[in-house]
């Protein structure tokens, strides 16, 4: 079934059963009782409402298979499109995990103000501020930007996890700053290179922390004292 343009009726027409039953068929065609809904023109959706409004779809199966998704398809038959998955689909995300996918081997880009800002490529490499990342996260930038920012406020004894295990090979520090919160003393890093396994005190007086490397993640902690730090880091690791 299709969408069939109906005719034109004047008034005081009669209508015959045909025109009645195309007016029945364009029904069920819209309500998509006839299978998918061929739309020849874009679709725009207009809501004026204080509350939630927009565009519902919903997959009310429970199957391990079932997902309700907006699918988009290009002039190449290629497939990508957003998915939710139902309580025990356990596919790329997981069970009720919200899914922006390709399913082929294509880009996602990230774009503010007009102009690329973050891709993903097809192997899953990350890349910020480039279009061709040639590791699994790829910072670029200008000069003076090209470095992750890692910051840190309030750092007792319990340990802040500043990157997770197996992030890196070795961690260059080329600047980084620390503040004494209870002395409202600051201070630098000179540049480091710290391989897995090492450690970098850091502190005044009483009071000390450190930044830790294990297994290829970086932590800091106070190691002495009660009082506590903020710090920022410009970072590469490798």
């Amino acid at each position: 079934m299709a969408w069939t343009a109906p005719a034109t009726y004047s008034v005081g027409q009669v209508v015959a059963a045909v025109d009645l039953n195309l007016i029945r068929d364009n029904l069920n065609y819209l309500k998509g009782n006839a299978g998918p809904v061929a739309l020849a023109d874009a679709l725009s959706i207009a809501v004026n409402v204080n509350t939630a409004g927009g565009l519902t779809v919903v997959n009310s199966n429970a199957g391990s298979s079932a997902l309700s998704g907006v699918v988009l398809n290009n002039d190449g038959g290629n497939v990508a499109g957003l998915y939710r998955n139902s309580s025990t689909n356990t596919a790329y995300g997981g069970a009720n995990s919200l899914n922006l996918l390709t399913t082929g081997a294509h880009p996602f880009g990230f774009s503010t103000s007009n102009a690329l800002r973050m891709l993903i490529d097809a192997s899953g490499n990350v890349g910020i501020g480039t279009a061709s990342p040639l590791s699994k996260l790829h910072v670029a930038g200008a000069s003076g930007s090209n470095a992750v920012m890692l910051a840190a406020t309030g750092v007792g004894a319990t340990p802040v996890v500043l990157l997770p295990t197996s992030s890196f090979s070795k961690f260059l520090i080329p600047f980084g700053g620390w503040k004494d919160d209870v002395n409202s003393l600051t201070n630098v890093f000179s540049a480091q290179t710290l391989p897995p396994g090492s450690t970098l005190p850091f502190g005044v007086g009483g009071n000390t922390a450190q930044l830790t490397t294990t297994s290829g993640g970086l932590s800091v902690n106070r190691t002495a004292g009660t009082g506590t730090y903020s710090l920022v880091l410009w970072a590469l690791f490798i």
